[in-house]
Order: structure tokens, then C-alpha cells, then sequence
């Protein structure tokens, strides 16, 4: 079996609701039109969706939408999966989910 690696991966922070699109890039990825046998998980909170066609060096995924906001400034491990089973190597793989990235709704009363 192949040797997949992720070699970064932006942004590496986003809302604490979900929603961001993340790039990753790296080597080995599995070539195709959004290819099922690869999962991405930000480990304790969210599952990251694939959107468009991956390469052997890059994909997009979505953070998905969260019912309950994590808790802001939560940093956990982004792990890509090949079949659940085998990941791909990271060095220092982690996401944030920040208050500062959530977008703010402002009512202005007057």
C-alpha cells in the first residue's frame, strides 16, 4: 500500500459552528471525483467533508456544520484516513476552532 502524507493545510483555524473550507496538500492522496474511501476527522469534534476532485497532491474539505458550537479555542488532531483504517503522516496536525473566526450577527437598535 502507497505512503500518504500531509504536508500542510490551510486555514488551521476557523468557526466554532463548522463551515470552514480547509486545502490540504500533500503527497499520495488518492486521485478522483470526491473519493468515499478517504475520511478527514478534526478527532473529537467534527468530521471534515471532501468537496471537488482530489489529486495526488491536494484536496478541499469542509468543517461540517456543527448543531452546538465547540467550545471556542479548542485545538484537536486533523487526521486523513484512508478506509478508517490507515492515516496519513502529519507532523503537528492540529485545528482550532476559534471565537474570533465565527462570524458575529450585530443588531443595530435604533
Amino acid at each position: 500500500m502507497a505512503k500518504f502524507i500531509v504536508t500542510d493545510y490551510n486555514p488551521r483555524e476557523g468557526s466554532i459552528f463548522g463551515g470552514t473550507l480547509i486545502t490540504v496538500t500533500g503527497e499520495g492522496f488518492p486521485e478522483g471525483e470526491n473519493d468515499l474511501s478517504m475520511s478527514i476527522k478534526i478527532k473529537n469534534a467534527a468530521w471534515c467533508l471532501i468537496e471537488g476532485t482530489i489529486t495526488k497532491t491536494e484536496f478541499k474539505c469542509r468543517v461540517e456544520d456543527l448543531p452546538m458550537p465547540v467550545t471556542p479555542e479548542t485545538e484537536d488532531e486533523f487526521m486523513v484516513m484512508l478506509r478508517l483504517t490507515l492515516f496519513a503522516e502529519c507532523d503537528t496536525c492540529t485545528y482550532k476552532f476559534s471565537d474570533s473566526k465565527t462570524p458575529k450577527v450585530l443588531f443595530n437598535q435604533t
